[in-house]
């Protein structure tokens, strides 16, 4: 399988940046292990789309970010890996998954 084109949604972006300056604030070298780790972590998922496993919501999957206390919720299609959100594994699932 060829690899997948990669996209965040708005959602997912925001999330990102949260997640560098809540840190970045904190300790800035976790913080670029920290997206560093996300980053990589999405894109082995281009390459690898079915590796993590499925939720209860429709066509999204999610993946833990090894090391790290994150979750990467996404959706792969034919050519496309899509990103909805990365949230804290101990915050409640989004509800507001979708774009």
């Amino acid at each position: 399988m060829p690899k997948l084109k990669l996209r965040l949604t708005t959602a997912a972006q925001r999330d990102l940046n949260d997640i560098f300056e809540y840190l970045d604030s904190r300790n800035p070298r976790a913080a670029r292990s920290v997206i560093n780790a996300i980053e990589r972590s999405i894109n082995l998922l281009t390459e690898y789309p079915m590796s993590a496993r499925q939720t209860d919501m429709i066509d999204v999957r999610v993946r833990p970010i090894s090391k790290y206390p994150f979750l990467v919720f996404y959706q792969p299609a034919d050519k496309e890996l899509l990103v909805l959100r990365i949230r804290h594994s101990s915050s409640p699932w989004p509800d507001d998954i979708a774009e």
